[in-house]
């Protein structure tokens, strides 16, 4: 039996214009920065879900068609703002566009891409959503 001794961590992969002494200072500021961001999206979810949970307490066939907007609204509110605001740069890669490592960062470039593209959806979503729900107002 011979022991081994473990190998040592890896050094994490930083980018090019990585300053040891600079970023050094801004982690505790980014930190704190992005859990303040995932709470305000903890609530988003929270609010969202609860505005829906009521919609649908109406019978289908009773609901408005602005009722059924502001459902798909709510819906697609939850899924954003879990994806931009909860999740945030857990999806990013290191050394993806301008995002720097930090303590938060654990995807990779599959993950960032997917979290856009649902990002992306949602804000499409939301445009014609609430330019229709105008426009059924104004009627």
């Amino acid at each position: 039996m011979s022991s081994s001794t473990p190998p040592p961590p890896p050094t994490p992969v930083l980018s090019p214009n990585y300053d040891a002494e600079e970023y050094h200072h801004y982690i505790p500021i980014e930190t704190s920065l992005h859990i303040l961001l995932k709470i305000g999206g903890a609530i988003s979810c929270i609010s969202s879900f609860l505005l829906a949970r009521h919609i649908l307490k109406k019978k289908w066939a009773d609901m408005s068609l602005s009722s059924m907007m502001l459902l798909g609204i709510s819906v697609m509110d939850v899924i954003g703002s879990f994806f931009a605001s909860f999740v945030g740069l857990w999806m990013s890669g290191e050394g993806i566009g301008f995002i720097r490592t930090g303590p938060l960062i654990a995807g990779d470039t599959q993950t960032c891409t997917a979290q856009g593209f649902i990002l992306i959806f949602a804000f499409t979503y939301f445009v014609t959503a609430y330019a229709g729900l105008g426009a059924l107002c104004e009627l």
